[in-house]
């Protein structure tokens, strides 16, 4: 993330090494050579105020992100040991007040009623939060292509995330926070939770994808029969519960089950 850098060129080759080909998208953004980049980032040259706010529309900034960098930006830009100062204090000013309202949210390990609503109202807050225990999954460009979302949107949801301590960035990189979300099956919103990721597996059915699973069957059968494919699901559920456990994070899947008897 942006707040924890203090020189833009720093951030910047952070996260342009982090994706191939960005240099030269980057270079089109900015109608400029990509060799301009190199020696930018080699600090052999600035880049105008124009161009950096191109280049914070070209990383999907936020108000608030792209004040930052546009004050970095301004800081290696300054004339004069005044000027830089000024620039220096402003950005300490933000940092110290982004770190203490990190501290005062660490210390919340418990989530409101209004943070329960928020997490269940899309399948997509728990996916990113998962998602950010898989190492390779804990950049924002890896959280993004995996499941599709707009970079608003991601934002939003990180922000969310961090915000509620339910996950941690150091580095450019998310990992599980210390704050821990539970709900019983007796929780209101225990039907959220599962109309979200019925919603999630009716979009998927339009990926296509060999490897999922998708079957759906509605039959006629003897009462006492219900009994056995109940049992059949249940052990299904256990067995697959006992792998889940001690597995390896490497990969992000939803697995559900459904047996509706029809009253």
């Amino acid at each position: 993330m942006i707040f924890t850098y203090t020189n833009y060129k720093h951030f910047l080759k952070t996260i342009l090494d982090e994706k191939r080909g960005s240099r030269k998208e980057l270079a089109l953004h900015l109608n400029c050579q990509s060799g301009y980049i190199s020696q930018v980032l080699q600090d052999l040259s600035e880049f105008s105020l124009e161009q950096g706010i191109k280049i914070c529309s070209f990383l999907n900034f936020t108000e608030e992100e792209s004040h930052f960098f546009m004050l970095l930006l301004q800081k290696e830009k300054a004339g004069n040991n005044e000027l830089k100062k000024y620039f220096e204090e402003q950005i300490s000013k933000i940092k110290n007040e982004r770190n203490d309202i990190k501290k005062r949210l660490k210390i919340k390990t418990e989530l409101n009623i209004e943070d329960y609503h928020q997490y269940y109202s899309s399948w997509e807050y728990a996916a990113v939060h998962i998602l950010t225990s898989i190492p390779h999954f804990q950049t924002k460009e890896k959280i993004k292509s995996k499941l599709g979302l707009t970079t608003p949107r991601l934002n939003e949801v990180l922000d969310f995330l961090l915000n509620k301590g339910l996950i941690e960035e150091k580095n450019n990189k998310y990992a599980i926070g210390k704050a821990r979300i539970h709900i019983s099956k007796d929780s209101p919103f225990i039907i959220s939770h599962h109309k979200n990721w019925r919603q999630y597996s009716i979009h998927a059915l339009s990926d296509k994808n060999a490897e999922n699973v998708n079957y759906s069957g509605v039959f006629s059968i003897a009462k006492e029969d219900i009994l056995k494919i109940k049992e059949i699901v249940l052990t299904a559920i256990e067995k697959s519960e006992a792998v889940i456990g001690p597995s390896k994070e490497e990969e992000l899947i939803y697995l559900g089950f459904d047996l509706n008897i029809f009253k």
